[in-house]
């Protein structure tokens, strides 16, 4: 037996302003016993496109209906931790939702992405990220940053237009106890609860063939709404809804959100430990130093690495730098403590504020900025230089002047 007995598929589209009609725009729906997913036109009379606006209306409505629905929509609905730690926002979907929307307001009347973000306003200014930043459902395909714009198959401007639309329907439907916002609101969805959900269709496309004439925007809503009712009757929708991921994981993704039908990136993990492993037996190699250990099993924290935060020990960024410890000594940022990191290519250890470790590289093989300077107690002070002496330790070395 099915859980939803309507599956609404829609490709989004951050062009233009809200009230601008939008050929990008489509909106596909089918019930459960049809056999195929038909377009749902404008419900404006002599319009034959959607804008945003009237669409966040009609889903307004739709899922005000007792009619148990999924929606899949084709932007992302939050951003990666990184954002969260930079701008110090609470892990909270909600308020995540409401200090974007400050920043960015792109569901106003007149409002343009394009426009927005080359103003020069401050309060935008003070709410952007890095292409490098990606989230947790992001790493193991090839779905673009929500920062990457101007290239194709991006989703940054589709999300930034989205999120605002995503709130008001959020509102509008808060007291409404049977619509599931997935993953925010919980992984389970309850039995006759409708629910909205991220999707990527091209998780979904190769499944099925659409006719010649149609666009890749009525394609992606198609094979949306199709794989998610072909998905529940086959009985492993419930499976996609509650995927197999780690704990801190799943603690992550619970602002970050995922996409439906994602898994998690196995492989990739599996790269980075062994890569980390490989450097780390080298530096063993090249130091030739067993005597002295760092407090915290390197290997151990290997493990872990790629699935915890950035302050997390064992957290290795992009360029190879792995987060040992926090100091706790106030950093040279706003509310920042100094970290301990260590560079997994040729062991150097440094200090570095906890929202800079996702970029840091290494100050002496990476080119990367100095590090800054904190004292370790009896062992001497990490002077976070690119040249200096260098003690030892395990599989790391640090870099170190010692106190008199």
């Amino acid at each position: 037996m099915c859980q939803f007995a309507r599956y609404i598929g829609i490709d989004y589209s951050g062009a233009e302003t809200p009230d601008s009609r939008l050929r990008g725009l489509r909106v596909f729906m089918m019930a459960e016993g049809d056999s195929d997913a038909l377009e749902v036109p404008s419900q404006t009379n002599g319009a034959n496109k959607w804008n945003r606006r009237e669409l966040s209306e009609w889903l307004g409505k739709i899922l005000s209906e007792k009619v148990p629905t999924i929606v899949g929509i084709d932007h992302a609905f939050s951003f990666p931790q990184e954002y969260f730690q930079r701008h110090r926002i609470p892990h909270c979907w909600d308020k995540f939702l409401d200090d974007f929307c400050d920043h960015w307001p792109t569901d106003q009347v007149g409002a343009s992405i394009y426009h927005m973000r080359r103003s020069g306003d401050p309060k935008i200014e003070a709410r952007t990220g890095d292409i490098s930043w990606k989230r947790q459902t992001e790493m193991g395909n090839s779905a673009k940053s929500v920062f990457h714009f101007d290239v194709p198959g991006q989703v940054a401007t589709s999300t930034h237009a989205g999120l605002p639309f995503l709130r008001g329907l959020r509102r509008r439907l808060r007291d409404v106890n049977y619509v599931h916002f997935w993953p925010f609101d919980g992984w389970e969805i309850p039995h006759d609860t409708s629910c909205i959900v991220e999707a990527y269709p091209r998780l979904y496309v190769d499944d099925y063939e659409v006719d010649s004439s149609f666009t890749r925007d009525k394609r992606d809503a198609y094979a949306t709404a199709m794989w998610m009712r072909d998905a529940d009757q086959k009985g492993c929708l419930i499976k996609a809804l509650n995927p197999d991921l780690p704990d801190d994981v799943k603690h992550i993704t619970s602002y970050e959100g995922w996409i439906l039908g994602a898994n998690w990136p196995e492989d990739a993990s599996t790269k980075r430990t062994r890569y980390v492993e490989q450097e780390t037996r080298k530096n063993d190699e090249r130091t030739n130093s067993g005597d002295l250990k760092m407090s915290r099993d390197t290997s151990a924290i290997n493990k872990k690495a790629a699935r915890g935060e950035t302050t997390r020990p064992g957290y290795i960024n992009e360029n190879g730098q792995v987060t040992i410890r926090n100091t706790g000594i106030p950093g040279n940022h706003y509310n920042q403590k100094i970290y301990q990191i260590a560079c997994s290519r040729c062991g150097l250890n440094y200090g570095a504020n906890g929202c800079d470790i996702f970029e840091r590289k290494c100050p002496r093989c990476g080119d990367g900025e100095e590090g800054i300077p904190f004292c370790n107690g009896s062992s001497g002070c990490f002077t976070g230089a690119k040249n200096c002496g260098e003690v030892p330790i395990g599989r790391f070395s640090m870099c170190v002047s010692r106190k008199s």
